[in-house]
C-alpha cells in the first residue's frame, strides 16, 4: 500500500502558532509530498508526551505502518511532561487538557527539600542524556515496527557538557533519518539564520520568524516563509535519503 498520510507531532513549531503564521512546516511538507496531514502537534509539549502520544497512536492504528509517514519535530528536553490529576480522556496524543509541561526551573522551585541535591546536579548533561534517550527510544520504536519516519530538532537541544557516553549514544542515532542532527534546529534556523544553511537573501533581515506580536514582544516562532523554507529542506532530505 502506498504512503498517503503524514503523521505530524511536535511542539508549537509544528503548529500555526495560534493562527499567526497561517501554516507550519508539517502542512507545507504534506502539500509538497501530496499527503494527507494528520496533525497532533501541540504548543508547549515536551518529548515524553510526543513519544507517548506517537506510540499510542500507532498501537491504536497499527495498519498505519502501511500508509503513513511519521514526522517528529522534537521539543526542548528541558520540558518535563506530567499527566494531570483530572482525567479528560484516554488518548494521550489528542487531548491537550490531559497533560501539563513543566521546566527544570519550575521543578527546582518545587523541590525545596532537595536543594542540597539539586546543587550537585549537572543540568546540561542531564538534559543531553534525556534528549539522546528520547531520540533512540523513538528511533528503535519506528525501526522495530517498520515505520517510515523523519525526525529533527524543532527547538535547540545542544546542551554543553562532557562524557564518553555522549559520543557513544550520538553514534547510535541514524542520521539518515534525523535531519541536521547535532547541527541546527528549526528554532536556530529562523532566529540565528546560519549563513551556510539559510538562503543569503534572508540573512540580513528578520524575514523568516514571526516578528512583533502586539503586547507580547518578539515572537521567535517561524512565520509562513520560515515554515516553508524549513519544509523545503526537509523535503530534500527525505528524498535524498529515500525515506519515503
Amino acid at each position: 500500500m502506498a504512503i498517503n498520510k503524514l503523521y505530524i507531532n511536535g511542539c508549537s513549531f509544528l503548529t500555526d502558532n495560534r493562527g499567526y503564521s497561517g501554516t507550519h512546516a508539517g502542512l507545507e511538507l504534506a502539500t509538497s509530498l501530496g499527503l494527507q496531514a494528520l496533525e497532533y502537534a501541540t504548543g508547549g509539549q515536551g518529548n515524553d508526551r510526543i513519544i507517548a502520544g506517537t506510540r499510542q497512536f500507532f498501537y491504536l492504528n497499527e495498519s498505519c505502518r502501511d500508509d503513513t509517514f511519521f514526522l517528529i519535530g522534537l521539543s526542548s528536553s528541558s520540558r518535563k511532561d506530567c499527566l494531570q490529576t483530572k482525567k479528560h480522556g484516554t488518548k494521550l496524543y489528542d487531548n491537550n487538557s490531559y497533560w501539563r509541561a513543566m521546566k527544570y526551573s519550575d521543578m527546582a522551585d518545587i523541590a525545596k527539600k532537595e536543594q542540597r541535591k539539586l546543587k550537585k546536579i549537572d543540568i546540561s548533561n542531564t538534559l543531553r542524556l534525556h534528549h539522546l534517550m528520547n531520540i533512540l527510544a523513538l528511533q528503535d520504536f519506528f525501526k522495530s515496527n517498520g515505520i517510515k519516519y523523519c525526525m529533527y530538532d524543532a527547538l535547540d537541544n545542544q546542551w554543553e557538557g562532557k562524557g564518553t557516553w555522549r559520543e557513544l549514544f550520538e553514534d547510535k542515532v541514524d542520521t539518515n533519518a534525523f535531519f541536521q542532527f547535532n547541527r541546527i534546529s528549526h528554532f536556530e534556523f529562523v532566529n540565528d539564520k546560519p549563513v551556510d544553511f539559510v538562503p543569503k537573501e534572508y540573512i540580513d533581515e528578520q524575514l523568516i520568524c514571526g516578528g512583533q506580536i502586539k503586547d507580547k514582544g518578539l515572537d521567535r516562532h517561524p512565520n509562513a516563509l520560515g515554515h516553508k523554507l524549513w519544509a523545503d529542506k526537509l523535503n530534500e532530505f527525505i528524498k535524498d535519503n529515500n525515506l519515503l
